[in-house]
């Protein structure tokens, strides 16, 4: 999905959950999963400065009122920012899943992605609507 740039490559890999998150217990049978050789680390979070500790966030939309603060904490950090409402990607979150006719529908912010020096995956983005801010 992303790779980021730098990190060891059998360093855990931590995901944060932030907010109200309809689909949490999904995430969490992944804690201490290994993908990869790398372990999984899922973790309820609060705010930006325990969000910068992870590799993936997801952002519940019970959190769409403070998005616009918490993305520009995590601004330029190797952090992929995910969310599930409408206009997510657009307030500056990479990747935003939002519901379509018959699918799931993935936005992606690409130039959000790139400066914070995450590489994504060719076949992702052909799957995915691209967006800007």
């Amino acid at each position: 999905m992303a790779r980021r740039v730098g990190l060891p490559a059998n360093a855990p890999i931590q995901i944060g959950l932030l907010g109200q998150i309809p689909y949490a217990e999904a995430l969490e049978v992944l804690d201490g999963k290994t993908i990869q050789g790398r372990k999984l680390v899922v973790k309820r979070i609060s705010d930006a400065k325990e969000a910068a500790q992870c590799q993936v966030v997801f952002f519940g939309a019970s959190e769409k009122s403070r998005i616009s603060e918490l993305i520009t904490e995590l601004n330029n950090r190797p952090v992929l920012t995910v969310g599930d409402h409408e206009g997510f990607a657009e307030k500056g979150g990479m990747v935003n899943l939002v519901a379509g006719p018959n699918r799931i529908v993935m936005e992606i912010n690409r130039e959000v992605a790139s400066q914070a020096r995450l590489a994504l995956s060719s076949q992702l983005l052909k799957l995915a609507k691209l967006v800007s801010r």
